[in-house]
């Protein structure tokens, strides 16, 4: 048994080379544990600095860095390089409300950070002050309180208590531009999580639901293509796919038809990609070309 804190341990991660355990507390403070020494519950390294309770941590892929975020507006990062892991850390300034969220790119290049200030910002680690500024990614209407990074580095996730989920292009020039805006749930969105292929989305949701979204844009675009059988016009693609280069699909197909037997068969399928209400206000809008049974 680990023992030290002195308030509820409210998050916890292990290093991916199995050295270290990290433990996060409402006593204001974060603790490291030796999984390789002879009695990993004896001496922990004690994190000292935050001056609210310790929310998220996360640790990069290389064993380098630990972050720890907390409800004083900042987070840390911690060299676990260092000789005195507790020694001298970076702290991250900018955030106007809880920190609540962190997360680290599989390349290390990109620390997330999310917060109750309806923000998340990204951070350059590959920078030589990783403190001196940051990439704020507004857009949400509501306390931003989970990310997740795609393993091939692609796209950052970030949900919300407006209800939506964000997908943000890590490989853009500028990736707080044009997010794409995940719609549907009734309810905050609390939870996300990315397939180890990097296809698919998952979001949860207070309103009891959890959805599987594609996230291969272009896997979207294909289905919505031969569900409405024609090309879509500039308004539609803009209102279907924000911020995602316009071109016309469906002159590659000439000659073919529809995948879909029915109607039926189709909104089905379309629901289960984009959500009940996307599809709904889908099918609302578009109209096929070629009239199909239903």
């Amino acid at each position: 048994m680990l023992r030290g804190h002195e308030d509820a341990v409210d998050a916890v991660a292990i290093s991916p080379d199995n050295h270290w355990l990290v433990t996060a507390s409402a006593d204001h403070t974060a603790r490291l544990w030796d999984l390789r020494a002879k009695d990993p519950a004896a001496n922990p390294v004690v994190l000292r600095g935050h001056e609210d309770t310790v929310n998220a941590v996360g640790i990069s892929t290389d064993n380098h860095r630990l972050v720890t975020a907390s409800a004083d507006q900042t987070a840390r990062l911690w060299d676990l390089t260092a000789e005195d892991h507790s020694a001298n850390p970076v702290v991250l300034r900018g955030h106007e409300d809880t920190v609540s969220a962190v997360g680290i790119s599989p390349n290390n290049h990109w620390l997330v950070t999310a917060s109750a200030d309806q923000t998340a910002r990204l951070w350059d680690l590959t920078s030589k002050d990783p403190a001196a500024s940051s990439v704020v990614l507004r857009g949400h209407e509501g306390a931003v309180d989970a990310v997740a990074i795609s393993p091939d580095n692609h796209w950052l996730v970030t949900a919300s208590v407006d209800r939506t989920a964000r997908l943000w292009d890590l490989t853009a020039k500028n990736p707080a531009a044009s997010p794409v805006v995940l719609r549907g749930h009734e309810k905050e969105v609390s939870a996300v999580a990315i397939s180890p292929d990097n296809h698919w989305l998952l979001t949860g949701s207070q309103d009891q639901t959890a959805r599987l979204w594609p996230l291969q844009i272009n896997d979207l675009i294909e289905l919505a293509r031969v569900t409405v059988g024609r090309n879509f016009s500039v308004d539609e693609w803009q209102l279907y796919f924000p911020g995602q280069p316009y071109h016309q699909t469906f002159a590659q197909y000439q000659g073919q038809t529809t995948k879909y037997a029915s109607i039926p068969n189709m909104a089905t399928d379309f629901q289960r990609h984009i959500g009940q209400a996307n599809a709904k206000n889908f099918f609302s809008h578009l109209t096929p070309t070629k009239k199909l049974d239903s």
